[in-house]
């Protein structure tokens, strides 16, 4: 619309510009006229017999009373006669007192042929005639005859241009009509004096906060020079009034336009997106570290339990918080509540591409079935993240364990992980060096040997080997992929909150709460990691969780 604007207004200036011009051709045509016409006037009352009979009597007053009687016809016209030496014999009372000086070229014309030429008297212009009175072959008198330029010559001008004109002396308008009459001020000092060539350039003023164009001409006398200009002007922005119309009623429609899509936007959001798009923005909520706030679940379906399920965490991450604040740690939970809203986006995503197809009616058994596993399949993974935002945000707790059977409990540990890695085409394999008991908590220690059983299988190993082994009073456990290994950049942060990179699963919060468990533990936990694979080695002494939850290590 802008460059339609533009066009348009450019092409408006341009024909006001070109009619202006062709205006001006027809004034200065007018103009030249009104010359010959002040001539004609001096000539014809050169060869009037009263004024003939008068000059013969040589008498001032006779001669003065019959330029009276000729001229009382044409009250515009002043007159004077003078000798052929240029004394002034008599004139009329509006004549100057010396209507021109004696070496004016026109007394010396006069002799020859009737003349005239434009005069400045007073900061106004007037147009001069000089003709002969002869007796004979001889001049025996000189008649002189001045028009000065006023609103009727303008007028004149302007009916036969049809554009508003001025006619300006050197700091003034000289004469104008009411449209010039009208303008706040005149044109500007400079409106003429560069002025040169048959067609000068139209330029442009500014009078009482209104554009306009202006056509100038100079009029020039070949004896005196410049001595004023006649200008042509119109209203540039009355002419561009139609565009501005035009463009506001285009205004108007585009922002109908638009109101009309909001509102279209606004239902196709509440009755289709608004549940999902609100979970979203609960989520981005606490990741800016607004927990005050309850997730109200909107729906009682997948969508509404899973709002419950995030209130749930809300509630966790929010006692959390309080710890954290006393513990030193409120810069941890912020940066997980980060985690949260970037790795749900895309479960949460894949979640509303499926409801999305619900919604419009997928008759297709097959395809209707698969959508409900990619929203169930989503809400366990969403569930699996949580957990270890949840771990993460209680950071240490009171240990909770139990001499168990350490075969046994890796066995039921990995049991549940060996089908899915081998749908996948992972090979996972528990080689038991040990088969005593051992004080541990088998909850949060079971979530340690899954997160690194998944993690090597997210960097595409191929083969996955848990091997135990004791030493000593030491209980060593080994988790070893064939995988594409952990990147120099990151070995040394490995186990930081969220230092990850590459993986489509998880909140980056795994190995950290892995290192965490290791140490309630009274262990250790390091890895060694190459282009042939990732090794974790866990090492656990006999009594190092009692130790470590009574303070002694």
């Amino acid at each position: 619309m802008v460059l339609v604007d533009g066009a348009f207004r450019r092409q408006i200036q341009a024909d006001l510009e070109a009619d202006l011009t062709f205006a001006r051709r027809v004034a200065v045509g007018a103009w030249n006229a009104e010359l010959g016409d002040q001539v004609e006037t001096s000539a014809t009352s050169a060869l009037d017999p009263r004024l003939r009979a008068a000059v013969s009597t040589e008498d001032p007053a006779t001669i003065r009373q019959t330029l009276e009687e000729v001229f009382q016809e044409t009250s515009r016209t002043w007159a004077a006669v003078l000798t052929p030496g240029g004394r002034l014999l008599a004139s009329t009372s509006d004549a100057p007192a010396v209507p021109l000086s004696l070496d004016d070229p026109l007394l010396s014309e006069a002799r020859y042929f009737d003349t005239g030429d434009l005069r400045s008297r007073d900061g106004c212009l007037e147009l001069v005639a000089v003709s002969a009175v002869l007796f004979g072959a001889e001049p025996s008198a000189v008649l002189v005859t001045g028009h000065r330029i006023d609103e009727v010559d303008a007028a004149s001008l302007e009916a036969a241009v049809g554009r508003p004109v001025m006619l300006v002396a050197p700091g003034t308008v000289a004469a104008g009509t009411e449209a010039a009459a009208a303008l706040p001020s005149g044109l500007p000092d400079d409106a003429f004096d560069t002025v040169v060539g048959i067609d000068p350039p139209v330029r442009p003023f500014r009078a009482g906060g209104e554009r306009f164009l202006a056509a100038p001409t100079i009029l020039e006398s070949p004896t005196a020079g410049p001595l004023g200009a006649l200008v042509l002007f119109e209203s540039l922005d009355a002419g561009l009034a139609p565009v501005d119309a035009l463009r506001s009623r285009l205004l108007v429609i585009l922002a109908l336009g638009l109101l009309l899509t909001l509102a279209v936007g606004a239902v196709f959001f509440r009755s289709v997106t608004a549940p999902v798009d609100r979970l979203l923005a609960d989520t981005e909520r606490l990741g800016s570290g607004d927990l005050d706030e309850p997730i109200v679940p909107l729906r009682d379906d997948e969508i509404g339990r899973l709002a419950a399920s995030f209130e749930d965490m809300r509630t966790s991450l929010k006692g959390a918080r309080t710890e954290l604040l006393r513990a030193e740690r409120l810069g941890a939970i912020g940066q997980a509540a980060s985690a949260v809203a970037h790795d749900f986006t895309q479960p949460l995503s894949t979640i509303s591409g499926a409801v999305g197809l619900l919604r419009m009616g997928v008759e297709d058994d097959d395809a209707r079935e698969q959508c409900f596993e990619a929203i169930e399949g989503q809400i366990d993974r969403l569930g699996r993240m949580k957990e270890e935002i949840v771990d993460f945000a209680r950071g240490r707790r009171d240990f909770e364990g139990a001499s168990i059977r350490y075969d046994s409990f890796l066995e039921n540990t990995v049991s549940g992980l060996k089908a899915d890695l081998a749908a996948r085409g992972v090979a996972l394999s528990v080689m038991h060096g040990f088969d005593g008991e051992w004080l541990i908590d088998s909850y949060r220690l079971g979530r340690v040997v899954e997160n690194l059983v998944r993690n090597a299988g997210a960097a595409g190993a191929q083969r996955i080997e848990v091997v135990t082994r004791l030493e000593g009073e030491v209980l060593v456990m080994e988790v070893a992929d064939d995988g594409s290994g952990i990147p120099d950049d990151l070995i040394d942060d490995i186990f930081e909150p969220f230092v990850t990179r590459g993986k489509k699963e998880g909140t980056g919060l795994g190995l950290a709460i892995a290192h965490n468990v290791v140490v309630e533990h009274g262990g250790t936990i390091d890895v060694q990691s190459s282009a042939a694979g990732t090794r974790f080695t866990i090492r656990l002494p006999r009594d190092g969780a009692r130790m470590h939850a009574g303070g002694v290590a």
